[in-house]
């Protein structure tokens, strides 16, 4: 590993750049086109007042993981935390605050996304799909699973866990695994009927969208979203049942040696009854 213990320890050619201590950057980290780039925040903050990371090369890769024990990594922004417009990138159990105000924890322009185990703080958006605006022809896929939405309000009451501001067919939103919405909204702009389409649900989860409710900034809707999740493969798996004891065939309330235990009760009562008869013939 890279001992990473400020912004200009980081490499970008794969290796895992391993935080030591909690990080003011002062710039902004780009990850562009063949670059790679691996972080684990080892229980730290890689902090910015602005955005934190970008990724925008078609085959640049971003993965950022915290290897603690309490899973207290955490990426830091007063701004969009993290903005992808190409590329791959995938988060796992850890924290993305982009901060207050008007601010998303995730704002995508294109790229596959994957969030595993991690909590999104945001004043407007978790994530904020502005599908196709930066990368024309590249449109937004994520997986989301096992995260929490902690937005809270941007003064606006524009603030939701998803927020799509533009729509291509092919952009898609997949959510399963324990997701945890505190915001349960979805905000739609310029177009209607699409969120189900784009927001959907993987295996084990269910998804439904209430009716849109309008807003008065640039032409938002919302929708209320409803997400469970019964449990299914590819996701985090509960742990495994202990499997039953099995009875004990001289418990009397377990079926299926009930009918043994009575014939076996009857037959110590014989006996003894016997004894009691013979013990008696022998003294008298």
């Amino acid at each position: 590993a890279n001992d990473v213990a400020s912004f200009a320890d980081f490499v970008l050619d794969g290796t895992v750049n391993k935080l030591t201590a909690d990080i003011d950057a002062g710039n902004t980290l780009e990850v562009g086109p063949g670059q790679s780039l691996t972080v684990d925040l080892n229980g730290h903050t890689w902090a910015n007042s602005h955005i934190v990371l970008k990724v925008t090369g078609g085959d640049s890769v971003a993965y950022i993981y915290d290897s603690s024990a309490a899973k207290t990594g955490k990426i830091d922004s007063g701004n969009d935390a993290i903005d992808i417009s190409n590329g791959t990138l995938t988060l796992e159990n850890i924290t993305v605050d982009g901060g207050a105000g008007g601010s998303d924890a995730i704002f995508a322009q294109g790229g596959n996304i994957t969030v595993k185990g991690c909590t999104l703080v945001a004043g407007k958006a978790g994530l904020d799909s502005a599908n196709g605006s930066a990368a024309a022809g590249v449109p937004v896929v994520a997986t989301i699973s096992n995260t929490k939405f902690a937005v809270s309000s941007d003064g606006d009451g524009r603030n939701c866990a998803i927020e799509l501001r533009s729509y291509t067919a092919d952009q898609k939103i997949t959510l399963t695994g324990n997701n945890v919405f505190e915001a349960n909204k979805v905000m739609l702009r310029d177009y209607a009927g699409a969120v189900e389409s784009v927001i959907v649900a993987g295996e084990g989860a269910t998804v439904s969208f209430g009716a849109s409710t309008s807003h008065d900034s640039a032409g938002y809707k919302y929708h209320e979203i409803t997400y469970s999740y019964a449990g299914g493969e590819g996701e985090t798996p509960d742990a495994p049942e202990t499997p039953d004891t099995p009875a004990d065939p001289e418990t009397p309330d377990n079926p299926s040696t009930g009918d043994a235990f009575i014939v076996v009760a009857l037959t110590v009562a014989a006996v003894a009854f016997a004894g009691v008869v013979v013990s008696k013939k022998i003294r008298a």
